[in-house]
């Protein structure tokens, strides 16, 4: 067996990096540059014990995974990783993509598996990392063996790879960018009580019950006269086109004025947000429909409610462990 080995994280997206490392006795090219603190050799570690030491002086996890399989984490700067990787070629070990290793992988017979598995070293949760193992380990497969229709699942497989787009659009002066800030929990959009102040398209992700979405902040929708909120507004509305869900901000305190929902595509999903309840004449929001939720930007009233119901209108059925889905 020829030496191979893998980088599974990209070095420097995140504060550790793994490298995998194939081979006919692993333990021997390790131990040429890795001093475990314990003194004792690497071959004498069981596999899936985990080895404590430093590579020339930084400090570094090894994990036996099997008799030919070991992994490193190390610190994930370019620099660390770049060292790991001169360290691994000057003991004769070669690089391989991951699709070489994928491809190598014996348990791995259909596409679909292939597909879920490189997917799934990319997961950014643990419930989108759930559902992945299982089409790793066949539930695709099983579903069309038991004549299950797994496209009813196409929506939730394909953002398993990309997030879920919620666009927030509404007049100026709304509280977009201030519930934007509420959701994201930061505050990513300035706020200014001018109205106007978003003329351009913001975008930050955030995780919500486990799922991965996009949330974007458009330009106030009316009709404008300057070329760059004309500009801003075209590209709130391409951003509609594109959403998986529209969170339409409507002033509570003026629930009579021209609301203008037609200019949205029948098709889309789409959420009333009544934003300022707080200034709501009383009673003017205790007939809601299911598709309208009153909130407080500025109070932070409502805003878990309607987290709750983002997730619920993006997905409106949690798959079941073990549910097959094409990817």
């Amino acid at each position: 067996m020829n030496p191979v080995f893998l980088l599974t994280t990209p070095p420097g997206k995140g504060a550790i990096a793994v490298v995998t490392l194939y081979a006919e006795r692993p333990a021997e090219i390790v131990q040429a540059f890795f001093c475990p603190k314990s003194g004792r050799t690497l071959d004498s570690y069981a596999p899936g014990e985990i080895v404590y030491g430093t590579i020339f002086e930084e400090d570094v996890l090894v994990c036996p995974v099997s008799p030919n399989e070991m992994e490193i984490h190390c610190h994930g700067s370019l620099a660390a990783v770049a060292r790991l990787r001169g360290f691994l070629t000057e003991q004769g070990a070669r690089e391989i993509t991951r699709d070489e290793w994928i491809d190598r992988k014996d348990d791995l017979k259909t596409e679909n598996q292939k597909r879920a598995f490189k997917a799934l070293l990319n997961a950014e949760t643990e419930k989108v990392a759930a559902i992945l193992l299982d089409q790793v380990n066949g539930a695709y497969e099983n579903a069309l063996a038991r004549g299950e229709d797994p496209a009813r699942w196409d929506a939730v497989a394909r953002h398993l790879t990309e997030p879920w787009k919620v666009v927030m659009v509404g007049r100026p002066n709304v509280g977009k960018s201030s519930l934007f800030n509420r959701i994201l929990g930061f505050p990513r959009a300035i706020v200014f009580e001018q109205a106007g102040t978003t003329r351009d398209i913001l975008r930050e992700k955030t995780i919500l019950d486990g799922w991965l979405v996009e949330l974007v902040d458009t330009a106030g929708l009316h009709l404008a006269q300057d070329e760059i909120e004309i500009e801003g507004i075209r590209r709130a509305r391409a951003e509609i086109e594109r959403a998986d869900l529209i969170l339409w901000l409507r002033d509570a305190s003026e629930p009579n004025e021209d609301a203008g929902e037609s200019q949205f595509p029948p098709e889309k999903n789409v959420l009333t947000v009544w934003n300022k309840a707080d200034l709501a004449a009383p009673g003017a929001l205790s007939a809601l429909s299911d598709s309208e939720i009153a909130v407080s930007a500025l109070h932070e009233t409502g805003i878990s409610e309607l987290l709750d119901r983002i997730v619920r209108a993006l997905v409106p059925e949690e798959p079941a462990p073990g549910t097959g889905m094409r990817l």
